[in-house]
């Protein structure tokens, strides 16, 4: 009989296959190992005892469990756990090891949005763009990408990999490709950030 920890292991080997991240598989396995110890506290060591109620009853579980402060797991952390276990399920039922998924129709419960901790005021964002000392080569050129980003407010990345030729500063718009969901998209650009390309481009 293949222990819990057995199909453990097996998933773990099927993440490593798929090239996961080693701190990935390791977060996954901890969760993992919490799922089987609250298992083991149910004296429930097979996997074809993890019914629909049970996978449930973890989802309250972890609801309801206080953490290392005493304060109840935030919404992140539950469905944290619940992720890990519902891949776990996933994959066992992809590959056979059980005819049914007892944690396919349970959701994540809902994450409370939240806006960003850290957004810079309107004169510290002066106070950065304005930082570079435009009278150098490089200094110019980093202006002239923080203007790019304060005015079209695309990514550090797709900066990084934009192309003159994605650029339009006479009709003021900047084609990112393969951005957020590897998504092409067209944005618009603000006529300093423009002008300030136009230069670089065109002088610097």
């Amino acid at each position: 009989m293949t222990s819990l920890s057995d199909f453990g292991e097996k998933y773990r080997q099927h993440l490593a296959i798929l090239n996961y991240a080693p701190g990935t598989i390791k977060g996954h396995r901890f969760f993992l190992n919490r799922f089987f110890k609250y298992l083991a506290e149910l004296n429930i060591t097979e996997l074809t005892a993890v019914t629909r109620d049970v996978a449930k009853d973890y989802q309250t579980h972890l609801y309801e469990e206080l953490n290392k402060k005493g304060e109840p797991n935030s919404v992140f952390h539950q469905n944290n756990n619940l992720k890990a276990v519902k891949a776990f399920f996933r994959f066992l039922c992809e590959n056979k090891y059980l005819a049914g998924d007892p944690a396919k129709d349970i959701t994540y419960a809902k994450t409370p949005k939240r806006l960003p901790r850290s957004i810079l005021s309107g004169p510290e964002a002066k106070k950065v763009i304005h930082a570079p000392d435009t009278k150098t080569a490089l200094g110019y050129r980093d202006r002239t990408i923080l203007e790019v980003l304060y005015s079209s407010g695309i990514r550090r990345q797709e900066v990084i990999n934009l192309l003159l030729t994605d650029v339009d500063y006479h009709e003021g718009y900047v084609r990112v490709n393969s951005g957020k969901g590897d998504k092409d998209r067209v944005v618009p650009l603000g006529k300093i950030a423009c002008r300030y390309i136009e230069n670089y481009v065109k002088a610097v």
